[in-house]
């Protein structure tokens, strides 16, 4: 009853992946991609974020966010070399695919090549950006851009664009 009018082999990644069509495998198949079209809030452009992971899509998707406060989860590959894994506060982007990341201590200038497999997590918290004309003395921990972005200490001159400190909520 479920036959299709061919009996054809496919192959999904490799040699040892190919699927008759028509078989329970394939079914079987079709249900894990549904599931995971169903798990990714109805979107079929969020279930292809889920599963690639894939750092422009993830970019795109923080600055359609607007002023939301994101974080940046997943795997990332350090200009040392160091492959860190975690959940970083995203403080802006730089330049056309770059972004700035706080870990908590340290400021990162991630440039897009860099990231391996991440994924934007947003709050419903606002996180405006005030502009500052002039130069200004900072009386708390600020990030303020000017170019790229920077970490100012109290009593440090800032300029630009500033956003307050904040961190993990």
């Amino acid at each position: 009853m479920l036959l299709p009018i061919s009996h054809r082999v496919f192959v999904i990644f490799s040699r040892k992946w190919r699927v008759k069509t028509g078989s329970i495998r394939e079914f079987f198949l079709l249900f894990i991609l549904i599931v995971l079209v169903g798990g990714a809030s109805y979107s079929p452009l969020n279930a292809i974020r889920v599963l690639t992971g894939a750092y422009r899509m993830a970019l795109r998707n923080y600055m359609e966010k607007g002023d939301l406060l994101c974080y940046l989860e997943g795997t990332i590959r350090m200009k040392t070399g160091e492959i860190e894994r975690g959940s970083f506060l995203i403080v802006g982007t730089e330049g056309n695919y770059g972004m700035a990341i706080f870990d908590g201590d340290r400021l990162f200038h991630i440039p897009p090549l860099i990231p391996l497999k991440v994924h934007i997590r947003c709050t419903d918290k606002r996180w405006p950006c005030h502009r500052i004309y002039g130069l200004k003395l900072a009386k708390e921990k600020v990030f303020f851009f000017d170019k790229k972005w920077h970490l100012a200490e109290e009593g440090s001159l800032i300029w630009g664009y500033a956003k307050d400190m904040i961190y993990r909520p």
